[in-house]
């Protein structure tokens, strides 16, 4: 039983060993960094996407229990500020691109 019981929990630390740690709330680890707007409405913008899962855009930090994963690719957040809405919508379509649409205007985001 002893030797039953040291192999699974051997196993047991492999597995988890293995496995990649990501956030549970808001933005995955994959899309960490700062991306800059290169064509679009809102060319010269900036979106932050920090380790915790949160971002920033502009002056507006979005914490990563508002944002809404719709997919692996398809994230999504609203937040009031001064009493204004302010909403964001991303859609990564590889590792170093992402299509933003930010209270209306959309551009094409390049990770930096």
């Amino acid at each position: 039983m002893k030797k039953l019981v040291l192999l699974y929990l051997s196993i047991l630390s492999i597995v988890i060993i293995g496995c990649k740690t990501d956030n549970i709330l808001g933005l995955s680890k994959n899309y960490e960094g700062t991306w800059v707007c290169t064509e679009g409405d809102i060319l010269g913008k900036t979106v932050t996407i920090n380790s915790d899962g949160s971002l920033k855009y502009d002056n507006i930090t979005i914490p990563a229990a508002l944002i809404t994963k719709h997919s692996d690719s398809h994230y999504s957040a609203s937040t009031t500020v001064a009493g204004k809405t302010f909403t964001v919508d991303l859609v990564f379509t590889s590792d170093t691109t992402a299509n933003v649409q930010a209270d209306g205007k959309s551009g094409v985001f390049t990770k930096q």
